[in-house]
């Protein structure tokens, strides 16, 4: 059901669905109907074109990229990485699920910091949809393979950033831990930081995956894959900010 409402509200079926509807019932309410479809297909071209999907990644993207060269090496800290997505079929890795590509670019950036540190590493995420399998245990597997980081600690049990955070949060302070260096994307990170912030623990910003600036190169104005995305993931985030605002008051 959540998968469902979240297509429903977000790009592009969001402004393809009032354009139907206009179009069932122009004969009606014509003048409404023509205002509701020509409103609908404009926004569904603005949403679909990277210069609308990187512009409103990058309003997200509040923090800076961690300074390496200013950790405090001493401190008694840990990584924590954050689950994004799974990839459920992958064949060529001999079947899924492992983990998608929102959640290698984490790794990936969890990994480098690892090193770079020897901080220990918490992967957190459980089992967002029913036999999908726990995400945290895919991250584990990646991170073994494919970077040569083992993990000290996998957070099994959460479905949302909430419970990231408050899961995360009962694991590290057991171990007398209460500085987490928070791995995530640059456009999730500020929801994500003041939600470990509330559960307790100091937050040490690790962004990744900058959008940047937009480009303004003419094949940016034309609806594609990519602004689709963007702005879905925006869109997304933007709702989660306002949702966690309302139910947590974060």
């Amino acid at each position: 059901m959540y998968q469902v409402i979240s297509l429903l509200v977000l790009p592009p079926a969001v402004f393809i669905l009032p354009a139907l509807l206009a179009f069932m019932f122009r004969s009606r309410f014509p003048r409404f109907c023509a205002t509701v479809q020509i409103t609908s297909l404009l926004l569904l071209y603005l949403f679909s074109t990277a210069q609308v999907g990187d512009r409103l990644l990058a309003s997200l993207e509040t923090f800076p990229a961690l300074d390496i060269a200013r950790l405090d090496a001493k401190a008694n800290a840990a990584i924590v990485i954050l689950a994004g997505d799974s990839n459920y079929t992958a064949p060529e890795y001999g079947g899924g699920p492992t983990v998608g590509a929102l959640t290698l670019e984490r790794l990936r950036y969890g990994a480098y910091l690892a090193r770079q540190t020897g901080y220990p590493v918490l992967a957190s995420g459980g089992e967002v949809d029913p036999g999908a399998g726990i995400l945290s245990s895919m991250m584990d597997k990646s991170l073994r393979t494919d970077f040569n980081i083992t993990p000290g600690w996998l957070e099994k049990k959460s479905r949302t950033t909430y419970e990231n955070a408050f899961y995360s949060a009962e694991i590290l302070k057991a171990a007398n831990i209460e500085t987490v260096y928070l791995v995530t994307h640059a456009w999730h990170m500020p929801r994500s930081a003041a939600v470990f912030e509330a559960a307790g623990l100091k937050v040490v910003a690790a962004p990744t995956a900058f959008t940047g600036d937009p480009s303004s190169e003419a094949w940016t104005f034309f609806p594609g894959r990519q602004g689709v995305m963007n702005s879905a993931l925006a869109s997304h985030e933007y709702i989660g900010r306002l949702w966690y605002w309302y139910r947590y008051k974060i």
